[in-house]
């Protein structure tokens, strides 16, 4: 009987001990996906030897280097505190989950902080004000890439923090990705950082977590194990927010099976929400443009065991570039000029929004982008820059992904 592909499900379940199988649960540990492809990448070795022949000996199957990709529509839940599907695969890409963020900052929702007078994209915060929940400047990266309310004259804004510093005393300033009203930010608007998850890069690459990773394709089961993730984040105007997934391990000792398809329900009462009517920024400046990608491409190695199976043991995490594209429209120089960017080397933060219901509003932000090519392209007619850039910065100071 022919399999069917929309009985396709993808699991990762963390592991405890890396490259050990870790069982599955479902339905925590589901990532739904599109286009789920399953490759051995089985290497090949060559055998030189002359036969007194001209046809040479066949190869030999080397070691396999088996990756399952896909594409993930990004949401988060019905409650801020409900576990989003991707938080695996964050982890496994290098991404940790900062569990201090879940609260808002000031932890009593009736209490504000007044903000001293800012700049059209800055706000000052005095944590003597009521503001005692606010983390010390040494702790403020806990709010980098986090948007705020921003309540000015009973408008609330909610543009995202880009950077901070010291001013004097109690008082510390909080960088904005956007200027609210084109106006300074006054004396008397109050700010909170509502309830969050936030998903950064590791300050080191060696504490994240390995999965189980299985693909089940309507009874038939395929096994990885140790696996470790490269991540896209694909934003496209009108379009849900997607997550380019690569996972890559080792088979395990038995990689398929076939096996009673598991019980999954999908639940639908968090649906993926539409980059439209939200922000898409560069250098502090909202813009006009059609996509924004950030690429997470750590560099993945299996290191050699002939203990193994494979002769490979579990996949690790040895380094990791961060960078991306993104496409907008050609303005005038007085506005933005991305080639005197690139060639002045000029730092931008580039920052994007989507969703309006709290808990599946989703932000990503890369504070300090370096750009490192630009073309030109065409969008129905209207003549486009697609500069390319590089994330500057360690840690979880080169780009944050926040679901609040």
């Amino acid at each position: 009987m022919p399999k069917f592909t929309a009985k396709t499900l993808l699991t990762l379940a963390k592991e405890a001990t890396s490259g050990v199988e870790q069982a599955d649960s479902i339905p925590d540990d589901v990532l739904e996906v599109s286009d789920g492809n399953l490759n051995p990448n089985a290497q090949r070795i060559d055998i030189p030897e002359v036969t007194g022949s001209k046809d040479r000996r066949p190869g030999q199957r080397g070691p396999m280097l088996p990756a399952i990709t896909g594409r993930h529509a990004i949401r988060g839940g019905v409650l801020i505190t409900d576990r989003p599907q991707l938080r695996t695969f964050l982890e496994i890409c290098g991404l940790r989950f900062h569990d201090f963020d879940t609260a808002p900052i000031p932890a009593s929702s009736t209490t504000t902080i007044v903000a001293s007078s800012g700049t059209t994209t800055s706000v000052n915060v005095d944590r003597s004000g009521g503001g005692s929940d606010w983390p010390n400047v040494e702790d403020a990266v806990e709010v980098l890439g986090c948007p705020i309310e921003l309540v000015i004259s009973g408008t609330t804004y909610t543009p995202a923090v880009i950077g901070y510093k010291l001013v004097s005393g109690s008082i510390w300033r909080l960088d904005l990705s956007e200027a609210p009203t084109g106006s300074a930010i006054p004396n008397g608007a109050t700010v909170r950082v509502p309830p969050r998850q936030k998903y950064a890069p590791d300050e080191s690459t060696d504490v994240s977590p390995s999965a189980t990773a299985r693909m089940y394709e309507d009874g038939v089961r395929t096994m990885l194990l140790g696996c470790r993730g490269l991540l896209t984040v694909q934003l496209q105007n009108l379009n849900p927010l997607f997550l380019g997934v690569d996972v890559r391990g080792t088979f395990a000792p038995v990689p398929d099976a076939d096996v009673t398809q598991p019980t999954y329900v999908t639940n639908r009462a968090a649906l993926p929400p539409i980059w439209r009517n939200g922000a898409f920024t560069y250098g502090q400046r909202r813009l006009a443009g059609n996509a924004f990608n950030v690429n997470v491409q750590s560099r993945i190695e299996l290191p050699d065991d002939p203990n193994e199976a494979e002769g490979l043991g579990p996949a690790e995490i040895v380094e990791r570039t961060i960078g991306g594209d993104l496409t907008v429209q050609l303005l005038a120089k007085a506005s933005m000029s991305v080639l005197t960017d690139l060639r002045d080397q000029v730092p931008r933060p580039l920052h994007a929004r989507a969703g309006s219901v709290a808990g599946n509003r989703i932000a990503i932000t890369v504070p300090t982008g370096l750009l490192t090519g630009v073309s030109t392209v065409d969008s129905k007619g209207f003549i486009h820059r697609r500069p390319v850039f590089e994330a500057d910065g360690i840690g979880q100071k080169r780009c944050q992904v926040v679901l609040y």
